[in-house]
């Protein structure tokens, strides 16, 4: 989702070093991920709480069917809206937080000595790190949502999101919103950096870089950057095209400082 978008808010080739150009195409990939996932992940989860209230002797496709009959379609997607509620920020913090801090390490000057100038490692223990920390941090902000979230689906408040969210805060206080924060944390940085990580490991061991587009930019033509400079006489069209090539090799270091 992330290439997909990318390559229609970019040339395709170059990849964006503009901040809030990075900032929109992560957390956009995020939430139209997250919003597409969520038609299979919550009538899923629906089932799984459902039975793990009722207890033993119901089966997966049992509770499922009892649903279906008494509510329909719609009433596997109980808690639709507030899933999304707490998925797609969730996911767009951890995705903007991991690029965001995978970016500054890369075009540190301590990267910058050790790899050079454009050129990213492709995995580290620090990619482990960083994923652990964006995936607690991101976790602990929307712990309020997934708590109002998971007592939709359970039946044991309000059906609409708002009356949830007074009815925790009448029964348990704010305290009450941040029930589990703690675990839910632990087990969501370790889950970040095993997935963020193994991702990593995989985009390595496949051959795939993150300076594809910076290496197929560097290697592209000058004369296809430079804009046309019309009808100007020769040597005063070279010196131009001369000195904007300079210019455009001074701004793709620039960029990545």
């Amino acid at each position: 989702m992330k290439r997909f978008i990318t390559m229609r808010t970019t040339d395709g080739v170059t990849p964006p070093c503009n901040r809030m150009h990075r900032l929109g195409i992560h957390a956009a990939a995020a939430a139209s991920g997250n919003v597409l996932s969520s038609l299979v992940f919550v009538p899923k989860e629906l089932v799984k709480q459902q039975m793990q209230f009722q207890g033993t002797g119901s089966t997966f496709g049992q509770v499922m069917l009892k649903i279906l009959r008494r509510s329909g379609v719609r009433g596997l997607y109980t808690g639709y809206q507030a899933t999304l509620m707490r998925n797609i920020p969730s996911a767009m913090l951890r995705f903007v937080l991991y690029e965001e801090l995978k970016w500054a390490w890369y075009t540190s000057p301590d990267s910058r000595a050790q790899y050079g100038v454009g050129e990213l490692p492709q995995l580290s223990w620090k990619l482990f790190a960083i994923g652990g920390m964006a995936g607690s941090l991101a976790s602990g902000i929307v712990t309020p949502i997934d708590v109002v979230k998971t007592r939709l689906s359970t039946g044991q408040c309000p059906i609409d999101v708002g009356s949830c969210v007074q009815h925790v805060l009448s029964e348990q206080g704010w305290a009450g919103l941040y029930a589990g924060a703690g675990s839910r944390m632990v087990w969501s940085g370790a889950f970040s950096a095993i997935g963020f990580g193994s991702f990593e490991a995989a985009k390595t061991w496949l051959g795939v870089s993150d300076t594809a587009g910076a290496d197929k930019a560097s290697q592209a033509p000058k004369a296809s950057r430079i804009p046309k400079l019309g009808r100007l006489p020769t040597d005063r069209q070279r010196r131009l095209e001369h000195a904007l090539s300079d210019a455009y090799e001074d701004e793709e270091v620039e960029l990545l400082q």
